[in-house]
């Protein structure tokens, strides 16, 4: 058979169809996780990629309260509450500016923050491992933090499902209790009345 406009696929294109697949895979990622999610996954890590829903996970989104912080020579360390966990963050000084320190002032205890980061020395099984953080960002609309909790949930769901993530289980509803009015599947409300 052939495929569009005439032209026959090579034998080798499902394999680098696959190949770039895999690659894709390997690119950096950037997850929206809590910190219960993080430390399961640090825990079960036998090698130096940290897998979470069978995932590699490379950078991280943490949402959480600021509830200690701690300026040492080279590193701001933070210690964040989510509210399913507690954890410390590095954060590398790179240079100390007066712009630095203005965005550092803002990280004080009891404001919540967004810090985007990476999973460090996990070569020990996770026993060492470290949060570095790339950018730490104070929350101003508290929908952030909602919505980041829904972000990781979603994530986590859509990478454990065989569906493409559209809430739908794999096996089209067929053993999903009945929904209002019969039959089983997706519930779709009706429009409201007029």
């Amino acid at each position: 058979a052939f495929a569009c406009n005439g032209f026959m696929p090579s034998q080798h294109a499902g394999a680098s169809a696959e190949k770039r697949n895999s690659n894709y895979e390997n690119k950096n990622t950037l997850r929206a996780v809590t910190l219960r999610q993080l430390k399961a996954a640090i825990d079960s890590t036998t090698d130096d990629r940290v897998m979470l829903d069978g995932k590699p996970i490379d950078n991280i989104s943490i949402v959480g309260k600021v509830i200690a912080t701690e300026l040492k020579e080279l590193t701001f360390n933070l210690t964040i509450d989510d509210g399913t966990g507690v954890a410390k963050v590095l954060y590398y000084i790179s240079h100390d500016d007066e712009f630095e320190r203005e965005r550092r002032a803002q990280w004080h205890k009891d404001i919540y923050v967004r810090i985007t980061g990476h999973v460090q020395n996990t070569l020990s099984g996770g026993k060492n491992a470290q949060l570095v953080a790339y950018d730490v960002r104070p929350i101003t609309d508290h929908n952030m933090v909602t919505f980041h909790f829904l972000q990781s949930v979603f994530q986590s769901a859509h990478l454990t499902s065989n569906g493409p993530g559209t809430g739908i289980p794999a096996d089209g509803g067929a053993n999903t209790a009945a929904a209002p009015g019969g039959g089983g599947g997706a519930y779709t409300p009706a429009a409201p009345a007029a």
